[in-house]
């Protein structure tokens, strides 16, 4: 029987438009896999470079609910990305209007709020968009 998780809303301070989330597909100790949904108007304005921009949001994100799932009861609400590292992206732009598979591993954490996540970003069809290293400060 699958597990049940609860709404993303739960998880994270993300609404509207900005939750990039749509459900927690698996979650355990140490990483989170997420369907995202990049809206078909993120990549019109700003063209390939900035659609693949939302890939660290995206990615972030499911961090951010792996956080908000096992840190609840430190009440830790809010974070920040303070660093990215050896972000891979792949040449063409974020498929707008498709459900994108998401994947973060906790990498290290501290009592302090601090996270490192190794997180990639694929398509539908497996292939990898985006791969890369995040930490995050939670308050």
């Amino acid at each position: 029987m699958p597990a049940e998780f609860p709404p993303i809303e739960d998880l994270i301070p993300h609404r509207g438009p900005m939750c990039l989330l749509r459900r927690i597909v698996a979650l355990d100790g140490c990483e989170v896999t997420a369907e995202a949904l990049l809206p078909p108007e993120a990549g019109v304005l700003s063209g390939a470079a900035g659609s693949q921009a939302w890939s660290v949001e995206i990615v972030a994100q499911a961090a951010a609910a792996f956080i908000g799932w096992h840190h609840r009861e430190r009440g830790w609400r809010s974070g920040r990305l303070i660093k990215v590292v050896r972000w891979e992206l792949s040449p063409e732009p974020l498929p707008g209007g498709e459900i994108l598979t998401v994947y973060s591993k906790l990498g290290t954490w501290s009592e302090a709020g601090l996270f490192r996540f190794d997180g990639q970003l694929s398509a539908a069809s497996g292939h990898r968009l985006a791969a890369g290293q995040l930490t995050i400060l939670t308050s």
